[in-house]
Order: C-alpha cells, then sequence, then structure tokens
C-alpha cells in the first residue's frame, strides 16, 4: 500500500489569473511532414486562439474555475476573434491591453496525421514550441474528431498564474 495520499478533486471553484501570450493558430493538416524545401498540399486548415496560458484557462474553465487573462493584444481582427473566443470558453480578458498598430503573434503548425503537431511562432520574442490543437468557437472551426492524429497535450501548462 502506498504512503500517497488519494488524489481528491478541489471542494470549490477558484479565481485564477492567466498571464502569457495569446497567439493565432494556423493548423494546416497533412499526410506527413514534407522533406526539407519540398512543397506539399494541406489536406485542410483551420484557425484557432493559442497561446499555453489562454488554452490552460479555457479549460480550467470548463471545470467551474472562474477564470481571468491578463496579456496584450493586437488592435487587428485576429485579436477580435481570440477576446471573443475566450469570452465563449468564459474566461475574462477585460484587463488585456490593447496595442495600436500592432499585428496578433501567428503560429504556423503543420499538423501530421502519422505524427505530433510541430509549430513555427511569427512573434520573434517567442521560442517556437510544440502546441496542441483545442476546439474553439466564435468563427474558428473545430478540429475534426477522426481520423484522430496524434497530438501531445498541452505542454508547459502556464507561463504565470495566480490561483485564490
Amino acid at each position: 500500500m502506498s504512503d500517497t495520499p488519494p488524489i481528491r478533486p478541489p471542494t470549490a471553484a477558484r479565481r485564477i489569473l492567466g498571464v502569457g501570450i495569446a497567439t493565432l493558430d494556423l493548423i494546416n493538416e497533412v499526410d506527413a511532414y514534407p522533406a526539407e524545401d519540398a512543397e506539399i498540399r494541406a489536406l485542410s486548415q483551420r484557425r484557432a486562439r493559442g497561446g499555453n496560458v489562454t488554452n490552460s484557462l479555457s479549460l480550467l474553465a470548463q471545470f467551474g474555475h472562474r477564470c481571468r487573462w491578463a496579456g496584450t493584444l493586437a488592435d487587428d481582427p485576429a485579436s477580435a476573434a481570440i477576446l471573443a473566443d475566450l469570452a465563449c470558453h468564459g474566461v475574462d480578458a477585460s484587463q488585456a491591453v490593447r496595442v495600436r498598430n500592432a499585428v496578433t503573434p501567428t503560429s504556423y503548425i503543420a499538423l501530421s496525421r502519422a505524427r505530433n503537431g510541430s509549430s513555427t511562432r511569427s512573434a520573434p520574442e517567442t521560442a517556437s514550441t510544440p502546441v496542441s490543437s483545442t476546439v474553439c468557437c466564435a468563427g474558428f472551426r473545430p478540429a475534426r474528431r477522426s481520423p484522430a492524429p496524434s497530438v501531445s497535450p498541452v505542454t508547459n501548462v502556464v507561463d504565470t498564474a495566480w490561483m485564490g
């Protein structure tokens, strides 16, 4: 018998503040990754809200937590879609700072049906990281359920979070 206590679900919803980047993910599904400098056709393309913190907050809100996101957003149509998607998932983004004449950071993701997703982000201040897709609303097309590509779950769960 283990000395480890059993894991218990939280008894009450928590207030959670997440601080970090929000991106527009352009996800291109391909049969397999191309060789270097090769060109292939995407089988499908969809747009989704991305960013480790915003993805994590959306998930936590589904479990009944009261989530708030603080970060910066460009003042462009892509950011309007990101805000609408966060609202759809019950994440308060009223503290987001809008930056005029800026462009939303965009991640370009090749999602292989044969392997895990790979992404490249157009924001020079951030490193490229693997990203998982999430089911989104607010004009984003959700991922098809089958065939299910192998995508690892969220990594680096939150950049910065406060729970109270």
